[in-house]
């Protein structure tokens, strides 16, 4: 997704070069590149937030499954779906029924 956003950025600095170009005034050239490469700096901007939002996705998991290892925990089965949790959770989180 990252790389398509960049991708889409660089591509619309080259249109908005293009079409400025071929608008035929000096301020419609100004325009249209001032125009994309606005629109080209949020692409770029969202594509950095997403990479950063899928680096602390990573690093979260790998401190949960580290977590995980560490500290073992209590689990319990839920006498009305079978769904598996922890043991200091009074109901189920997936169908609610209360087993304590």
């Amino acid at each position: 997704m990252t790389l398509f956003l960049f991708g889409l950025g660089v591509l619309n600095i080259l249109i908005g070069l293009i079409i400025g170009f071929f608008s035929g005034t000096f301020l419609g050239f100004l325009t249209y590149t001032f125009m994309s490469i606005l629109l080209s700096s949020i692409l770029f901007s969202f594509g950095t937030i997403i990479d950063k939002q899928e680096q602390i996705i990573s690093l979260n998991r790998q401190h949960s499954s580290l977590l995980k290892e560490l500290i073992p925990t209590n689990t319990i089965q839920c006498t009305n779906c079978q769904y598996e949790f922890e043991s200091w959770i009074n109901s189920c989180p997936k169908c609610g029924f209360k087993n304590k």
